[in-house]
């Protein structure tokens, strides 16, 4: 393991044994970590049944590590953790362990209204963000939670924000709290609690002790577990007032030689730990200094793309959800300012359809879908079959090909997601309907042929259909004669289950765009804040290419991320 590689360490603990779930959500963390532990990405090591004294012990054990980031599974109340011995570990005892542990910069309580040990091991430690709840949840979401919060924060690489965004994308319409509310709720939480506090909805909150913890990365996080600069500049503060007061009781003790040789040897100590503290304070700025241009370049564009990534579509976004059907068709509409585009970003990611494992197949909107669906396929699969004459047989073969080869790698286990990305921009939809259902009847034909039907049921993979009709302004005709071919479409075939049509996308509001701002408290750096937000809305009428042509604006560098949607 080298020296950078960040360290976790997760506790469970189940002490009246009702968490059904708990063992679950322990193995599949480990599942799900394990290739990057092999790879030398991170380490970590499992406490189950965790006590008080076991949690100490593991510690210590893994001291060398230097573990930055402390997970933990199980009951929690206003008094603390509850574990496994049934004793319980209050904030206060916690924040011990904690700043015995000093490196540790992260805590994911997953526990029932745990938001309420918060504040004090904030105060407390050097602990710089606790993911946490605010109310009492149910132990299969709560297992369900940690592990899409992993699978983005150290298998998808993404920032501490990124994570938390993609994870509140995820859960945001799910069921969260249990039917008997909490007893202290969001609204009663203390002032300073509340202004840690980065949504006000969703269970799982993040409440942090700064807005740089928020890039903090599996890839950074063990140097964030050095000592900032603001701990070193508190820290020799409070040595120089120690220092300060033991030289006067020192002189007041110089008739009592016993307490005066006392105070002397404390005097002496708090003179080499303030030497020390100092000395520590030119090495922190001189490693900020020598920080480039690049590197700062990169953190600013990797802030700002990750904030423009939860930007708005909230009554489209967490519809689309599969649970488990390797099938899926989905339809979109609206004009060009909608950028639907983003949109589709959007709902790949939160069906964890990620660029590094998905085959997508985008149609030019100027072409006919339905004379050339076929021949693109041949194209797109590298396959020797003459297009110009297709038969039955050889566009069995195609899907054989693209079943078989592509979306199951061979095996007959699905092992990538395959996406059709279609653009409705031809006037003619008539043979839209006839198209796909000629798809689908083939893919059964062959599903049957290849002895894949039992396998199919249990394939967590997708083939997913897009269906884009994006205006250049909203046409209600148009809209009518899509929706009728959507509804003849879900009549028959495949997606008669599974296509979902989503609600047009409808312009921000300026209480959207402060809302986003308030949920985005990294765009600080960057100058932008919810002080913005009238002025954007203003100027953009809430349309989402002018708004996020206006943020591109407000940036002094080139956003890769707008660009790809084609606003200049």
């Amino acid at each position: 393991m080298t020296d950078t590689c960040p360290y976790f360490i997760f506790a469970f603990a189940d002490p009246i044994g009702d968490l059904k779930f708990i063992v679950d959500e322990e193995e599949n963390i480990d599942l799900l970590l394990q290739y990057d532990r092999s790879n030398k990405v991170l380490g970590f090591h499992r406490i189950p049944k965790a006590t008080g004294p076991s949690i100490i012990r593991n510690f210590e054990q893994y001291r060398q590590h230097e573990p930055c980031f402390f997970h933990f599974s199980g009951h929690a109340s206003h008094i603390g953790l509850h574990l496994d011995d049934g004793n319980t570990k209050s904030a206060l005892a916690l924040s011990s362990i904690l700043t015995n542990n000093s490196a540790i910069k992260v805590l994911f309580l997953n526990a029932c209204s745990s938001s309420r040990l918060v504040k004090e091991i904030l105060d407390q430690t050097g602990v710089e963000a606790i993911i946490a709840t605010r109310a009492a949840v149910y132990d299969e979401l709560a297992a369900k939670v940690s592990l899409s919060f992993y699978e983005h924060f150290v298998v998808q690489k993404k920032s501490l924000q990124e994570a938390y965004n993609y994870l509140y994308g995820d859960y945001e319409q799910s069921c969260v709290e249990k039917k008997s509310k909490s007893k202290k709720l969001v609204g009663e939480m203390d002032e300073e609690l509340q202004s840690l506090d980065k949504t006000e909805k969703f269970a799982w909150g993040l409440f942090t002790k700064n807005t740089e913890i928020l890039n903090a990365s599996v890839g950074n996080i063990r140097m964030r577990s050095q000592v900032s600069l603001t701990e070193n500049e508190v820290l020799i503060g409070k040595l120089e007032k120690d220092l300060e007061k033991a030289q006067r009781m020192m002189k007041l003790a110089e008739e009592d030689p016993e307490i005066f040789e006392e105070l002397k040897i404390k005097v002496e100590h708090l003179k080499k730990m303030l030497d020390e503290a100092r000395c520590l304070k030119t090495t922190i700025i001189q490693t900020n200094i020598a920080k480039t241009a690049d590197e700062i370049l990169k953190e600013d564009l990797s802030v700002f793309e990750s904030a423009l990534k939860t930007l708005n579509y909230r009554k489209q976004r967490g519809v689309f959800k599969l649970q488990g059907k390797p099938i899926g068709g989905l339809v979109m509409t609206g004009d060009r300012d909608s950028v639907l585009d983003l949109l589709y970003y959007h709902l790949l990611f939160e069906n964890k359809v990620y660029e590094n494992n998905q085959l997508t197949f985008p149609f030019d909107p100027a072409s006919s879908i339905y004379d050339e669906f076929w021949t693109a396929l041949i194209k797109w699969l590298h396959l020797n079959i003459n297009a110009d004459n297709l038969k039955e047989q050889d566009k069995k073969d195609i899907l054989k090909y693209l079943i078989r080869d592509k979306f199951c790698g061979g095996v007959g286990i699905a092992h990538q997601d395959i996406v059709f990305k279609i653009i409705c921009s031809n006037k003619d939809l008539t043979r839209l309907e006839s198209t796909l259902d000629e798809f689908w009847r083939y893919w059964d034909i062959c599903i049957a042929e290849l002895n894949l039907s039992i396998q199919m049921q249990n394939w967590h993979h997708k083939i997913l259909f897009f269906l884009i009709d994006e205006m250049e302004t909203v046409n209600e005709e148009r809209m009518k004669d899509f929706e009728k071919t959507v509804t003849q479409l879900k009549q028959k075939g495949r997606f008669n289950d599974c296509l979902q049509v989503l609600s047009p996308v409808d312009k921000m509001t300026e209480e959207d765009l402060t809302r986003w701002f308030e949920a985005q408290p990294q765009l600080d750096r960057l100058g932008l804040n919810a002080t913005l937000a009238k002025e954007i809305y203003q100027q953009s009428n809430g349309t989402i290419r002018q708004i996020l042509k206006i943020l591109k604006s407000k940036v002094e560098f080139e956003v890769p991320f707008i660009s790809r949607f084609q606003i200049s």
